[in-house]
């Protein structure tokens, strides 16, 4: 692994760990949040994580992509992306699903989930760039 690959492992990390505390703070009721964050900052290799969500956002023609792309909502209804975190056992299952369909979401709330699912496109995509390097 290069330097490179380091730094961008080590953002992705960190920007993770910031979603987490802010959904934390807006959801206090999800445990869940708290207990993935602490996994991701004490226990869970970036790398490992990283890969997962690279090849969940790619994997059937890269439909999850897609779905970010055009907003589409069964991307967090249907889909559970806390599923990149290997051997984590959530208490329940998709927690935005419920969120979502619980309308405990309004549209500014959405605009930033949208915003920060896409800074960890980029950053994969960054990644992906540097580990074909």
């Amino acid at each position: 692994m290069t330097e490179n690959d380091t730094s961008i492992l080590i953002d992705f990390k960190k920007q993770f760990i910031s979603f987490l505390d802010e959904l934390s703070t807006q959801f206090p009721q999800e445990g869940n949040f708290v207990i993935l964050r602490l996994s991701l900052s004490c226990e869970i290799f970036p790398k490992i994580i990283m890969d997962n969500f690279i090849h969940m956002i790619n994997k059937n023609n890269q439909e999850l992509k897609k779905l970010i792309t055009q907003r589409n909502e069964s991307f967090f209804i249907d889909f559970d992306i806390f599923d990149i975190f290997e051997n984590f056992k959530k208490t329940e299952e998709n927690i935005f699903k419920k969120i979502f369909i619980n309308k405990q979401l309004d549209k500014e709330d959405k605009s930033i989930l949208w915003k920060w699912i896409d800074l960890f496109v980029l950053i994969s995509e960054k990644y992906s760039k540097y580990k074909k390097l």
